[in-house]
C-alpha cells in the first residue's frame, strides 16, 4: 500500500531526474499533492491528472533505463487502482483501458462488455467495432469506428505501448486483422 513516503520518495526522483529544482519544502508539497491525488484517484475510479502525467513520465524512464524504484514504484500504483476499481461498484470489471482515456466508468476491455456498446450497424468497411491490442502488459481498447482506432494506436505509442494488432468484428461474430 503506498503512503505519504513513497510519494516523497517519487518526489525526490522526479525533481532529480526531470530537472525539477525544487526545495525541500516544494518536494514535500509535491509529495502531499501526489499522495492527494492518487487517493482521489482511487475514490473516483479514473485518474487525476497528476497522477495519469506522473505514470507517464515514470514509464517513459522505464523505457530508456532499467531502475528497481521506477518500476516498483509504476507496478505499484497500477496495481492498487486496480485493485482499488476492481472491487468498486463500477459495473465493468478487470479494465485495461484507463491508461487511454483515464476513466474507469466509461472506456475499457470488460469482462462482461456492459460498458462498451458496439455499433448496431456495420460502418461502411462492414464492421461494427475495432480493437486495438498492445504487447504485454495488454492494454486493449475498443472503438466504433477505424478513426477511433487510429486515435487509441497513436495515444497507446506516444505511453510507450506498441499496437501490436487491430482486429475488425463483422456482425456475425467474425473478427478479422486489419491493417490501419
Amino acid at each position: 500500500m503506498l503512503e505519504y513516503s513513497d510519494f516523497y520518495d517519487i518526489a525526490i526522483y522526479a525533481n532529480e531526474h526531470w530537472n525539477g529544482s525544487f526545495t525541500t519544502k516544494e518536494i514535500a508539497e509535491n509529495a502531499y499533492n501526489y499522495t492527494c491525488d492518487f487517493e482521489w484517484s482511487k475514490e473516483n475510479g479514473k485518474f487525476a491528472n497528476s497522477i495519469r502525467n506522473l505514470l507517464g513520465n515514470l514509464e517513459e524512464d522505464l523505457l530508456s533505463e532499467d531502475d528497481a524504484d521506477v518500476e516498483y514504484w509504476t507496478n505499484e500504483i497500477r496495481k492498487e487502482l486496480q485493485e482499488t476499481w476492481d472491487s468498486s461498484s463500477c459495473p465493468c470489471k478487470g479494465c485495461m483501458y484507463i491508461e487511454i482515456c483515464g476513466n474507469l466508468l466509461r472506456t475499457k476491455e470488460c469482462k462482461d462488455r456492459t460498458c462498451f456498446k458496439k455499433n448496431a450497424k456495420p460502418d461502411k468497411h462492414g464492421y461494427v467495432e475495432y480493437c486495438v491490442t498492445t504487447t504485454y502488459p495488454y492494454v486493449t481498447a475498443y472503438c466504433n469506428n477505424i478513426t477511433q482506432a487510429r486515435k487509441a494506436k497513436s495515444k497507446l505509442h506516444k505511453i510507450g505501448r506498441k499496437a501490436f494488432e487491430v482486429s475488425a468484428l463483422t456482425p456475425r461474430g467474425c473478427d478479422y486483422l486489419v491493417k490501419i
